[in-house]
């Protein structure tokens, strides 16, 4: 099923102007992503950057779902080699400066 390019249809329906089909593209690819075969074939499927993206989607649920879906990669060691050579983390550190409330940031010490 992986091999059949479902991966790739998930990285397209992330762009959908339907914000249910992309909350449900990302949970999709996190379950395909629960198995190794899922894992290895990410980056050839080019879902990363629709994930990139989604990270700052309009639609809560729709970013909930792409954290999900790369908090399910980062469980693995291989997910999270995955997730450096995708270059995701600086997007989702740009997500988490870009949601976090001002009251909750601590002020950087120097």
């Amino acid at each position: 099923m992986i091999s059949a390019g479902i991966l790739q249809s998930c990285g397209v329906l992330l762009h959908s102007d339907n914000w249910e089909v992309r909350r449900y593209s990302a949970l999709l690819t996190g379950g395909l992503i629960s198995v190794m075969q899922g894992r290895v074939l990410m980056i050839e499927s080019e879902v990363f950057p629709g994930l990139q993206e989604k990270l700052t989607d309009d639609v809560l649920e729709v970013r909930e779902a792409v954290a999900w879906t790369l908090c399910r990669l980062a469980n693995s060691r291989d997910g999270v080699e995955i997730m450096v050579e995708s270059n995701t983390i600086p997007s989702m550190v740009g997500a988490f400066i870009q949601y976090a409330d001002p009251r909750d940031v601590v002020p950087e010490w120097g």
